[in-house]
């Protein structure tokens, strides 16, 4: 393997590997929650943007 080929393995590795690793586990802890910690609330619907812990529809 040449050096340029090699560098590129290595920037792959260092910079791709932890962006992979932390997207599955924000995926883990949405879908099914860390310890104790419960999975993420879903939104109510497409409209509203914050989740609002107390929130009753009129």
């Amino acid at each position: 393997m040449d050096n340029a080929l090699k560098d590129l393995a290595t920037q792959a590795w260092v910079y791709g590997f932890p962006i992979v690793f932390n997207l599955d586990q924000v995926r883990r802890y949405v879908s099914t929650g860390v310890g104790a910690n419960r999975a993420a609330p879903r939104l109510v619907d497409a409209v509203r943007a914050i989740v609002v812990p107390n929130y009753r529809p009129e």
